[in-house]
């Protein structure tokens, strides 16, 4: 009977675009910002890894279908729009909330509260570190990155360092936080050395000189718990 069941619920997924069954969700991003959440924030809520809603949003792989369908539960939003491509970038037609809206159907977004956050973020580290490279959303930073040589890497890596320190003892003052701003800058605390990981480890296996790729593996180093 229950296997019955499954079947059945099964049958109303949709086939998969890459081997294995995998489907590509390729409006994943601009529905997860438009529902004001991160990877992370999405990822904990559908129970996998937030590389794998990376990977997703980047193309990379196929999402399983019962992982689609919660996350098309998770952010309000039919599982065809997830999958519907640049049509809602475009602003041609989408589907929110189950209703069809057309090119000026719907009034403009209020900004987004992480995008604020970032944009208080930016000014306190500006001002209290003289640099802000924390307030970059992640591919935003990856594209800075790029092109550095691995003097100024290293630099701008030290210098998110700084800024997490001074985070940290902004967590640890006195003075209560709301609970937004708390949750997003632990978040954040805890995201970022992983990013920088990942971005220094990539421009090690990149480098052909050694004393390069030691330089690079002394921060990598320095960034591990």
């Amino acid at each position: 009977m229950a296997q019955g069941s499954d079947d059945r619920r099964g049958s109303d997924l949709p086939q998969g675009d890459f081997k294995g069954g995998g489907l590509r969700l390729s409006s994943l991003k601009h529905w997860r910002e438009r529902r004001d959440l991160s990877q992370g924030q999405l990822a904990r809520l559908v129970g996998v890894p937030r590389h794998y809603v990376q990977r997703i949003e980047q193309g990379r792989r196929g999402c399983n279908p019962w992982v689609a369908k919660k996350m098309a539960e998770e952010l309000k939003v039919d599982l065809e729009e997830l999958r519907a491509g640049s049509a809602l970038q475009k602003g041609e037609k989408g589907t929110e909330g189950g209703a069809r809206t057309r090119r000026g159907g719907l009034p403009p977004p209020a900004p987004r509260r992480s995008s604020l956050h970032r944009a208080y973020l930016e000014v306190l580290l500006e001002r209290e570190v003289g640099s802000a490279y924390s307030a970059l959303e992640e591919s935003e930073f990856e594209g800075r990155c790029m092109g550095l040589s691995v003097e100024e890497l290293l630099e701008i890596i030290s210098s998110r360092e700084r800024e997490r320190k001074l985070l940290k003892e902004v967590l640890t003052d006195t003075n209560p936080l709301p609970p937004d701003v708390r949750t997003f800058l632990e978040e954040l605390l805890r995201e970022q050395p992983g990013e920088d990981l990942r971005i220094l480890a990539a421009r090690r296996n990149q480098e052909h000189s050694q004393e390069a790729r030691e330089r690079l593996s002394r921060a990598m180093r320095g960034l591990l718990p």
